[in-house]
């Protein structure tokens, strides 16, 4: 196979008003294209052009998504200082009921944060994908 790169040596220049070249930014920001240059060349040769679009339900979801994974993490570390404080208690019968009960709740807790932590990672993925 016998590529040959051909140099563009040729210039094509256009006058915009400031509100046009405002325009054609914000369309080429949006768009998949690396560069300027190429974004206007299709457009000039009526290329498609793939535009992106942001999935505004999406965003929210996020934002919503962050600020339950702050509550957990706050209700996590909460959760974990009174599972020491319990630690710190006496040996005695009455307080071993409440240790082994805390214990279980505990492992169950960290599981569905987990759990919560990774679908909110997963659904981050897709977000900054779109």
């Amino acid at each position: 196979m016998n590529h040959q790169k051909v140099n563009k040596t040729k210039r094509f220049e256009i006058r915009l008003k400031e509100a046009d070249h405002q325009r054609l930014i914000a369309l080429y920001q949006k768009s998949t294209c690396r560069s300027l240059a190429s974004f206007s060349s299709m457009v000039v040769f009526n290329q498609p052009v793939t535009l992106l679009t942001r999935n505004a339900s999406m965003d929210d979801l996020m934002a919503e998504l962050i600020a339950l994974r702050r509550e957990f993490s706050a209700a996590e570390n909460t959760f974990r200082d009174l599972v020491q404080k319990l630690d710190g208690l006496d040996q005695g019968p009455e307080n071993l009921h409440w240790l082994l009960r805390i214990d279980s709740h505990q492992t169950t807790f960290l599981e569905k944060m987990e759990e919560i932590n990774l679908k909110i990672a997963q659904l981050s993925d897709l977000w900054l994908q779109l």
